[in-house]
């Protein structure tokens, strides 16, 4: 694994969720299926029929592991899977799409970069990670946080902060 570009197959299976591009994931699903049915491609990617239904027609998000079985199943090139990612979080969310998601995430995350630079300081001394897995900072000095903000975005894409007062301070 290269240690400062991250590709979304480089991230935990097990934790981490998806949403494709519309058509493109209809295409993948129906080249899946080829001549078989949906209830065989759901035992085929071990999901319920529940599940691959939620997939194609609720927006459900995608586990990053059936996205890896899709990828042996179809053949499809993994960086054209990448590049047709439109949503990653880590959690399912219960239907909430957007939330403590990355909207249009810009694969790979290229670490090596005054952004990823500014991510990381940030993370080792004015932040952390809490037991949830979520990021956070946390600096007095309002041009620091717009910085910070502005980093996160430019590396990995679109997404929503919630922003909390703490007394004289703010939170990203």
């Amino acid at each position: 694994m290269n240690l400062t570009k991250i590709h979304i197959w480089d991230l935990p299976e097990d934790l981490v969720y998806v949403d494709l591009n519309p058509d493109f994931k209809r295409q993948i699903f129906l080249f899946a299926k080829k001549s078989g049915n949906w209830k065989e491609l759901s035992e085929t990617l071990n999901i319920s029929y529940t599940n691959l239904h939620g997939i194609l027609y609720e927006s459900k998000k995608i586990k990053l592991k059936v996205l890896r079985r899709l990828s042996k199943i179809t053949k499809i090139n993994k960086s054209e899977i990448e590049r047709n990612i439109n949503l990653i979080s880590l959690r399912d969310n219960g239907g909430v799409k957007f939330a403590n998601a990355i909207i249009n995430p810009k694969f790979p995350f290229d670490f090596n970069t005054i952004d990823g630079a500014r991510i990381i300081a940030s993370l080792f001394f004015d932040g952390g990670i809490d037991s949830d897995l979520y990021p956070h900072y946390r600096n007095e000095n309002i041009e620091l946080r717009r910085k910070v903000y502005e980093s996160y975005v430019n590396l990995f894409g679109e997404f929503r902060a919630r922003f909390t007062n703490y007394k004289d301070r703010e939170q990203i």
